[in-house]
């Protein structure tokens, strides 16, 4: 007996442990955590007694601690029943922290009463589609259930009207201030300015995201707001509270100015919130073909924006990309009228065909002074006459806007809220005042920021015509200004110059065919940078060249009167002339002498 007693208190003490191991609802009902029930009863709060109630800070006059319950039309004084009848509401399941349940219950349905609702936390939101009553999300509250030991939970919900006439999203004209039931009181203003007093034109526009924090410290979208003809964004009939507008799209050519604005919307200001935000304008570079007549070194102008706030630039560095060059160096770099040093104000670096200028300190700048970068250049060998060479220079900066930290959206706005984008991605931490918004560029969509040029080189012809006709003389020299002299060959006739950059260009002829004049007259052409060739020193159309080909006029030296031979042909002939006259007067000079002997001879035989 003994032993069959200490048998079955063994299985039960094992029993009991094990049972400590299985969860609780196993043996629990089906619903062991519901259902729930909410049912609610609105109250309106007016606007007047709101702000009283801020004033004084104290409950309303004439509320008790039981004025509030009561039902929907049997409301105090102070409250609006009207109003209140017509609020529902639809309720979201979230977590501990405020944030939607994934998987959780979602009732979009405006109602004022929920069942069937399982143990959580719950968002309750006005619906915003109330004729009389004119509530925003950020009148939301939330509520645990169940509460206590209550299932089926009534809550009296104390919200604020806006006495906005329903107006509560379309930016319009407001209220007279003085007012108690303004919506000026529930409006904010903002308005854009350009840098360097620019004038606000048609056309212009700019886009901001609304935020606010709900009761839980959720931030909620209040949506996009454009500004109107005058560069101003106007919101009405938004509850009190704290907001703050984004900027997500600047104005054409104008950076956007990522610093939130923040607005405090409490019921005792006397007229609308305003504030101002200003835009700098947008940094461009642009690229010049210098006409310079360097013969085969081509020449470029870089110049680059420095913003009116040059103190803003975190870093600013331009790079030239470019094709069929080589020998890239850069010349100069100047900020407005001050030469920079290399090495010491900016460090020029090369990769492949890349050339980059970053400048050591951006924020030294001179501030509104372009800077300006003169850079040389040769073609590459083999370079094919009429093909093009192409330059691209671009501009990578980052510019930073530094407001007070009180106006900048605190750090906790999470990145994660679905449809509602982090409102200050370059801004890792908005509370770090050395860490300020940053806007950087290029980011693939600003073409502005890029200026490409391309040059043809231009392939030119010298030659010389007897004046009057069409027949090339040959063995002809010219100077031309950048090149080295050039002579033509008995073959062709013609010098030709391949590859010329754009520029003027002088061209002398030195020699000429035997028993003709050097043309004295110096050409001038102009050479563009699509290689066409010009009279004269500008590119006038009605002198063009289309056919590239320069040509001398030599007149032929008269048959009456020749001039005395000069170089080699005339030493040979000079020399032959004066053996042929050497050897003539010796025979002279023998012939001379045999005829006296011979008289002498003569005479002595007499």
């Amino acid at each position: 007996m003994k032993k069959l007693y200490k048998r079955s208190t063994a299985i039960a003490v094992s029993a009991l442990m094990m049972s400590q191991m299985i969860p609780y609802n196993v043996f629990a009902s089906e619903n062991p955590t519901g259902p729930n029930s909410l049912t609610i009863h609105p109250y309106i709060l007016s606007d007047a007694k709101y702000a009283e109630a801020k004033q004084a800070n104290k409950t309303p006059s004439g509320l008790g601690t039981t004025d509030a319950i009561a039902a929907d039309t049997d409301l105090a004084d102070n409250y609006d029943a009207t109003e209140s009848q017509d609020v529902t509401f639809t309720l979201t399941e979230v977590t501990s922290t405020g944030a939607a349940k994934q998987g959780g219950i979602k009732i979009t349905t405006p109602s004022k009463s929920f069942s069937s609702l399982p143990d959580g936390y719950y968002k309750i939101t006005p619906n915003n589609t109330s004729t009389d009553a004119n509530l925003k999300e950020v009148e939301s509250f939330f509520i645990q259930l169940p509460s206590g030991s209550n299932r089926d939970v009534y809550i009296y919900p104390k919200l604020t009207d806006n006495h906005d006439n329903g107006d509560h999203n379309t930016p319009g004209t407001l209220h007279d201030a003085t007012d108690p039931t303004s919506k000026d009181k529930h409006s904010i203003e903002l308005t854009k300015k350009l840098s360097g007093d620019a004038a606000w034109t048609s056309g212009m526009s700019a886009t901001f995201q609304l935020y606010s924090q709900d009761a839980m410290g959720n931030w909620v979208d209040g949506g996009t707001h454009d500004t109107d003809a005058n560069g101003k964004v106007i919101v009405d009939g938004l509850p009190y509270g704290t907001y703050y507008m984004y900027e997500t799209s600047a104005v054409t050519g104008y950076l956007k100015n990522s610093s939130p604005v923040k607005f405090v919307l409490d019921g005792t200001a006397s007229s609308v919130q305003k504030a101002d935000l200003t835009n700098d304008k947008k940094l461009t570079v642009s690229k010049a073909i210098d006409v310079d007549g360097k013969g085969h070194t081509y020449n470029w102008t870089i110049t680059a924006d420095v913003p009116v706030n040059s103190e803003n630039l975190m870093s600013y560095s331009i790079t030239d990309t470019f094709e069929n060059l080589k020998e890239v160096n850069v010349v100069s770099v100047f900020s407005g009228s001050d030469e920079l040093d290399e090495d010491v104000d900016y460090t020029v670096s090369t990769n492949g065909n890349k050339l980059t200028v970053e400048i050591d300190d951006p924020s030294s700048l001179e501030s509104d002074a372009d800077i300006v970068i003169k850079v040389e250049s040769k073609l590459v060998d083999g370079f094919t006459s009429g093909s093009e060479a192409t330059n691209t220079s671009s501009i990578d900066y980052q510019y930073a806007y530094d407001p007070d930290n009180d106006s900048r959206i605190p750090s906790q706005i999470p990145n994660d809220i679905p449809n509602i984008p982090n409102p200050n991605p370059d801004d890792p931490d908005p509370t770090d005042p050395n860490n300020p918004p940053v806007v950087s560029y290029p980011d693939g969509t600003e073409e502005e920021l890029h200026n490409t040029e391309t040059v043809t080189p231009a392939t030119i012809t010298i030659s010389n015509y007897a004046t009057g006709t069409t027949t090339e003389l040959k063995k002809s020299k010219y100077s031309i200004t950048g090149c080295s002299n050039h002579d033509d060959d008995d073959a062709s006739d013609i010098v030709t110059l391949e590859n010329l950059a754009p520029g003027v260009y002088e061209i002398t002829q030195l020699g000429t065919q035997e028993n003709y004049k050097i043309d004295e007259n110096v050409k001038t052409i102009f050479i563009d940078k699509n290689g066409k060739v010009y009279e004269g020193d500008t590119a006038d159309s009605t002198k063009e060249i289309t056919n590239k080909k320069i040509i001398f006029y030599n007149d032929p030296i008269s048959d009456n009167f020749q001039l005395p031979f000069t170089g080699t042909t005339a030493t040979i002939v000079f020399t032959i002339g004066g053996i042929a006259i050497m050897a003539g007067a010796a025979f002279f000079i023998i012939v001379l002498f045999k005829k006296k002997d011979e008289e002498e001879e003569e005479q002595n035989k007499a």
